[in-house]
C-alpha cells in the first residue's frame, strides 16, 4: 500500500498473452479477494512485460522460479530478479477461495521480501521503475 505514495514505481506484466490479452481486467476472482486485503484492483489492465521494461527495472520479484529463469533469458541485462522465496501457485480458474488464499499470501510475503531488500525503511526511490 506504502509503495505509491513513497514514490515508488511499482509494476505487474505477464509473460505471456496465452491466457489473456493485454488490457484485459483483472478476475473478478481477483478484485475479491484483493479487495478483501483492502487493495483496489477494479482498474487494473494485464499488461505483456517487455525486454525493455525488464532491462530498466531496478528490481523484479516474480511469483516463481520458472518465471525468473525466463525473465533472465529473455532480458539477460535485467539487474535484480528474484522470486518471492517460493513459487506461489496460480489460481487461474480456480474456485474463490483459491484466489483467496494466493491473495493473502502475497500481502503477507511481499512486505517481508521487501524487509529482506532493504530493511526496516523504504528506501528513496531511484530514478528506475521497478516491477
Amino acid at each position: 500500500h506504502q509503495l505509491p505514495a513513497a514514490g515508488w514505481d511499482v509494476r505487474s506484466g505477464g509473460l505471456t498473452d496465452e491466457y489473456e490479452k493485454p488490457g484485459s481486467p483483472a478476475s473478478a476472482h481477483s478484485v475479491t479477494a484483493m479487495r478483501q486485503e483492502e487493495l483496489d484492483l477494479s482498474t487494473h489492465k494485464s499488461t505483456l512485460l517487455a525486454r525493455a521494461d525488464l532491462e530498466a527495472a531496478d528490481r523484479i520479484f516474480c511469483v516463481s522460479e520458472r518465471h525468473v529463469l525466463w525473465i533472465k533469458d529473455v532480458a539477460p541485462r535485467a539487474r535484480t530478479v528474484m522470486s518471492l522465496g517460493e513459487d506461489v501457485p496460480d489460481p487461474w480458474h480456480q474456485p474463490q477461495p483459491a484466489y483467496d488464499r494466493v491473495a493473502h499470501h502475497l500481502v503477507a510475503a511481499i512486505p517481508k521480501l521487501l524487509e529482506q531488500q532493504f530493511g526496516a525503511q523504504l528506501p528513496t526511490p531511484a530514478a528506475k521503475p521497478d516491477l
